[in-house]
């Protein structure tokens, strides 16, 4: 079993791989053509080509009730302008925005913060300024986001804005890439090679948390009581016992369930379970581990 975590990349060592402006930064970078990238207009191709969702409507779990066809085509792409943090009616600001001959892309760029923004400023912002242009509305997010409130009500009437994930978005980034990109050994393909690490690990580190969540939720239905510990490697459940203690989390792509005791000394790991294990099963081995 191959227990290492993500090795932690550039973007996560400074702390900014959380935090949107620098991300937004990076990203309105690589969709200028003309930087140094040398990747022209390849990210913002790809964007208009990668599959979106509706907001509206969702199920009770929250999660995306539909994915639609995606509306953006693949259009020539002239004098482009990207620009960040693009102030509008009281103080709002868009997060970024790309202008060509041709079109607008307005993009809300959420990571942690809750899906609760101003859309109509923003719709507002465009149809005045951009009324001769095509106009393309994108909510970016590391995963699927539940709109709230005012916005909630707002996307219930008005359609236009559509969820793409950065995650979706990235991975087709590098299906694309010319095969020897990395091979420049320059601070332009550093830059990107991290960041897509980046966004991986966060896949990875997400995958491992709602797992585990998962797991936790299943255990106090089957009367074990436990905790969840969120951290960023993705967490651990902890369940403790008189004289000892069992911590459960996903090395790669397995659980480890560990049994500790004195609350110092880790005294041995007890198996590894494959990361599709049923629950059941993980909840057989815990009760017999429990004794």
């Amino acid at each position: 079993m191959n227990s290492q975590n993500p090795k932690k990349t550039f973007l996560e060592v400074l702390k900014v791989h959380n935090k949107e402006v620098p991300i937004a930064n990076l990203l309105a970078f690589y969709f200028r053509p003309n930087e140094k990238h040398n990747l022209d207009s390849l990210f913002i191709n790809t964007l208009l080509n990668t599959e979106c969702y509706n907001l509206i409507p969702y199920d009770k779990s929250g999660l995306l009730k539909n994915n639609v066809s995606n509306p953006f085509n693949k259009i020539s792409i002239k004098n482009t302008k990207v620009k960040t943090e693009v102030k509008t009616e009281k103080d709002k600001r868009i997060d970024i925005l790309i202008e060509t001959d041709d079109f607008v892309i307005c993009i809300e760029f959420k990571i942690n913060h809750d899906f609760n923004n101003p859309l109509e400023i923003y719709k507002k912002y465009i149809d005045k300024h951009y009324s001769n242009k095509n106009q393309y509305f994108v909510i970016l997010t590391p995963y699927s986001k539940i709109p709230l409130e005012k916005t909630k009500t707002y996307l219930e009437n008005n359609k236009e804005f559509k969820q793409i994930q950065l995650s979706d978005f990235i991975e087709n980034i590098t299906d694309k890439l010319p095969n020897d990109y990395f091979n420049n050994n320059d601070e332009n393909s550093f830059y990107l090679k991290d960041f897509i690490q980046t966004i991986k690990n966060r896949r990875i580190r997400s995958k491992r948390h709602n797992k585990l969540n998962e797991l936790s939720k299943y255990l106090l239905e089957n009367d074990i009581v436990n905790e969840f510990y969120n951290n960023i490697n993705g967490g651990f459940l902890d369940i403790r016992k008189d004289d000892y203690r069992l911590k459960i989390r996903i090395n790669e792509t397995e659980f480890n369930i560990e049994k500790w005791k004195n609350e110092k000394v880790k005294e041995k790991t007890l198996f590894s379970i494959d990361y599709n294990t049923d629950l059941k099963v993980i909840l057989e081995k815990i009760n017999k581990t429990c004794g």
